[in-house]
């Protein structure tokens, strides 16, 4: 009798311990500590004007510095082409010139490129204005103040629709992350729309989902919450604006802290390095499928960004691997490019509203997530 009840008595203990590991995995909401000091706010360039970095250079890395010559795309005879649709919205329709795009032999006019430096709107002989505006102008697709201008427009590319907002800052520090109920720890979601609408965002990306992970850099607005290494490729975003990818296994996040970076993000990998592809066309994310529905963000110059979400796994949208989104990263003059977290968490909102079709494969509903990066 004794020895048939030890197995029975092995097993609820067993059963009891692996669901209290699940739970405690994926369930239990934990709230970890968080550093108290200060960012220095000092080291941003406002307006423009140039702030020097921990390592002594200026205005933006040189991967966003490349001239618009080293930056001419180059066509693959395989590379799918994008093709825009009925819906998609230029910055011409507010008034404003558009964001430069590449393609075959074309290089970017240099005159038509925006300053960084606010404006009313007004121009100057021949000359173009700044996509910024003295008081907040809002329209379906566009949305602009004297520190942010920021231009939606969607496009068909491999059978996928591809969602595209178009940057322009005039400091880095618009550019900012949040978590999910203003919380850092582990299995504190919310979805994209929620945490943005609490933290008054005009313009947010899922993030990283950092809280999915035990290990990877955390560092947010400043403040380094982790310093565990995953061994992969992180973002770092400077005060500057500068885009680096760094190596986790080469950089410490103590270092990253001391060279004052404003962001890092670790999910990975890196799209375009230096204006490369910088993914083979089979690599993928663990066991994720070749089209997925993806998010990316990407540098095309000072104080300029492009970022992507791709609609997936619906009959209308195939999705995109990672090649592809790193193709097509480069099509549209992104300099350096990293992958964001993907599948359901991919969502892209815009001044209180969804933009793209969300999709977890069996939901159109949101998935709740750990944090966002947004304009705000």
């Amino acid at each position: 009798m004794k020895k048939s009840l030890f197995p029975l008595i092995f097993g609820i203990i067993l059963a009891a311990f692996t669901a209290y590991f699940m739970l405690d995995t994926f369930v239990i909401e934990r709230v970890f500590d968080v550093p108290t000091e200060e960012y220095d706010y000092a080291l941003f360039g406002r307006n423009g004007q140039e702030t020097e970095t921990a390592s002594g250079e200026t205005g933006a890395l040189a991967s966003a510095q490349t001239s618009p010559d080293a930056r001419t795309e180059e066509t693959s005879p395989d590379a799918p082409a994008a093709t825009p649709t009925e819906s998609e919205k230029t910055p011409e329709s507010a008034g404003v010139p558009a964001p430069e795009t590449l393609g075959g032999d074309e290089t970017p006019d240099e005159s038509a490129t925006p300053s960084p430096a606010p404006t009313t709107g007004e121009t100057d002989g021949d000359a173009i204005a700044a996509p910024f505006t003295a008081q907040p102008v809002i329209g379906e697709n566009s949305y602009t103040d004297e520190h942010v201008a920021i231009f939606l427009s969607e496009e068909l590319f491999s059978d996928t629709t591809v969602h595209i907002a178009d940057v322009y800052l005039s400091s880095a520090e618009y550019l900012k992350t949040a978590f999910a109920h203003g919380k850092y720890g582990r299995n504190v979601k919310a979805t994209t729309s929620e945490i943005a609408k609490e933290n008054g965002a005009i313009f947010a990306v899922n993030g990283d989902f950092y809280g999915a992970r035990m290990w990877g850099y955390v560092l947010r607005n400043g403040q380094l919450y982790r310093s565990s290494s995953s061994g992969g490729e992180d973002l770092a975003i400077y005060p500057d604006g500068s885009f680096e990818i760094i190596n986790e296994r080469t950089v410490k996040a103590s270092t990253l802290k001391e060279k004052n970076a404003w962001q890092v993000l670790s999910f990975g990998p890196a799209l375009l390095i230096d204006g490369e592809v910088s993914v083979k066309r089979s690599e993928e994310v663990g066991q994720a499928m070749a089209s997925n529905p993806r998010t990316a963000i990407g540098i095309v110059d000072k104080l300029h960004y492009i970022f992507i979400v791709s609609d997936g796994r619906v009959t209308e949208s195939k999705g995109l691997s990672l090649y592809e989104l790193a193709y097509y990263m480069k099509e549209k003059g992104a300099v350096t490019a990293y992958n964001l977290d993907g599948g359901g968490s991919s969502t892209m909102y815009f001044c209180g509203r969804i933009v793209n079709t969300v999709s977890s494969g069996k939901t159109n509903d949101e998935r709740s997530i750990s944090d966002i990066v947004y304009i705000g």
